[in-house]
């Protein structure tokens, strides 16, 4: 699994514990696909909120639904990659603290042997990128995804440890 490296969390809004007051309005999951060492990243619209910031699939989990379902449903939704026949681990569960709002943000990873074929959504992202987690830290993340993404692959535990 992935382990977080505690001192990359860099940004005053990505937290491992409830920061003071924390009024989380939402729920979201994220799903780190990664063929080998290199990771998938989508790049947003340049008039979204977080305008041509990079960041794993992910989005708002359903009032009815598993932050895991919520994750598959996404990378679907974003990529056209269907993980339903593959396994996800969970990597751990972050806080964020937004100066609008306050969310959780669940990380899970699905290892594939080869490289899917990739369907972006235009409304959503402009492009994608197949990446180590290394050459992420050069480019404009979405706010707190820098968190997630400064992880060592394959290393025992989980953010929660």
């Amino acid at each position: 699994m992935l382990k977080l490296e505690r001192n990359l969390i860099k940004e005053q809004f990505v937290f491992e514990e409830p920061p003071e007051n924390f009024q989380p309005k939402i729920e979201v999951a994220g799903c780190f696909i990664c063929v080998g060492e290199d990771f998938l990243f989508l790049k947003q619209q340049p008039n979204d909120s977080e305008a041509n910031t990079w960041g794993v699939p992910g989005g708002k989990i359903g009032k009815t639904e598993s932050a895991e379902a919520s994750s598959m449903r996404e990378v679907y939704e974003e990529t056209g990659i269907d993980l339903n026949n593959t396994p996800l681990r969970f990597l751990g569960k972050v806080y964020i603290r937004y100066p609008e709002m306050d969310f959780f943000y669940s990380m899970f990873e699905a290892s594939l042997k080869n490289y899917p074929a990739v369907v972006i959504d235009p409304a959503e992202h402009t492009e994608y990128r197949w990446m180590t987690l290394e050459t992420t830290l050069e480019l404009p993340l979405i706010r707190g995804k820098r968190a997630g993404s400064s992880t060592a692959p394959r290393n025992s535990g989980n953010l929660n440890k």
